[in-house]
């Protein structure tokens, strides 16, 4: 089940402010412009996808799969929180930068991968 907070486009549309997910396969390409948030106790499975995150993430959950979170496209630092979380293959590829302000430990299982921007 997917709640929406607003708008989700799945593959080469974008979506317009924040994603709740409350249990989502991914099944091809997505793109969001807000606010990706994965809740508490939730698995947010990429199923070898991009998600690309042009906004901050709140994952208080986890994100697993062969694919990636592609933080890519922000206007601002890139804004990683929520509580103990862990992430899949994570890549930062914007030179705004992204930044872990997560009030947990966040563990990243996969591939750190840092193309472009600093990450605080």
């Amino acid at each position: 089940m997917l709640i929406l907070a607003s708008l989700f486009t799945l593959g080469a549309g974008t979506a317009a402010t924040a994603v709740n997910i409350t249990f989502q396969t991914i099944t091809t390409a997505t793109t969001i412009s807000g606010t990706l948030i994965n809740t508490a106790n939730n698995t947010l499975a990429d199923n070898g996808n991009t998600i690309t995150v042009q906004g901050n993430i709140t994952n208080n959950g986890t994100h697993s799969g062969t694919g990636k979170i592609y933080f890519n496209g922000g206007v601002a630092v890139h804004v990683i929180n929520g509580a103990t979380s862990t992430f899949g293959n994570l890549e930062l590829d914007d030179a705004n930068g992204a930044a872990i302000t997560g009030t947990g430990t966040t563990t990243i299982s996969g591939n750190l991968t840092i193309t472009q921007g600093t990450l605080n």
